[in-house]
């Protein structure tokens, strides 16, 4: 712990990392979502189902929706000031405000990241409670698991079909 409290301050009551780890900690695993939903969702559309893929999506697109709100915000103010160059003032302020729509959804957006964050990992509560089985216990030792050998469960000289 002494070697990274270099790079990152941790909370001396806690030994908890300090938000300035959010700083980096968020793009960070934002661009690994995103290289991570590339790589394994374009080969096979079918594995957007998966339930790793359903944490991935949202981070990954939440980056693409920040870096593009952030480009258009730039593209628009330089647009506008060039309006007002030419004296074109209802136009320039038109961009000026697409401008400033763009740049309120990229702050938005990283907001909204970094709050998802810190709700994203809630505890699961079981609702029937720790070590409740579901089920009536049957057998001389009710509860007990046992693993049964049975050879004549499967025919050994079956012939597989072949295509």
């Amino acid at each position: 712990m002494k070697i990274f409290s270099r790079v990152i301050k941790f909370c001396p009551k806690t030994g908890r990392p300090v938000k300035a780890l959010k700083r980096w900690v968020i793009p960070f695993f934002s661009i690994l979502s995103l290289v991570w939903v590339l790589i394994r969702v374009f080969p096979k559309p079918q594995r957007a189902a998966y339930p790793c893929m359903k944490v991935a999506i949202p981070l990954a697109s939440s980056l693409i929706i920040y870096i593009t709100a952030l480009l258009a915000s730039v593209v628009f103010f330089k647009k506008a000031f060039r309006k007002i160059a030419e004296s074109r003032y209802a136009l320039a302020a038109l961009l000026l405000l697409i401008g400033v729509g763009f740049s309120i959804t990229s702050i938005v957006v990283s907001k909204n990241e970094l709050f998802a964050s810190e709700t994203i990992a809630t505890d699961f509560i079981d609702p029937l409670g720790p070590n409740s089985p579901i089920g009536e216990a049957k057998g001389i030792i009710p509860g007990r698991v046992v693993w049964i050998h049975n050879p004549d469960a499967t025919n050994e000289n079956c012939v597989p079909w072949v295509f």
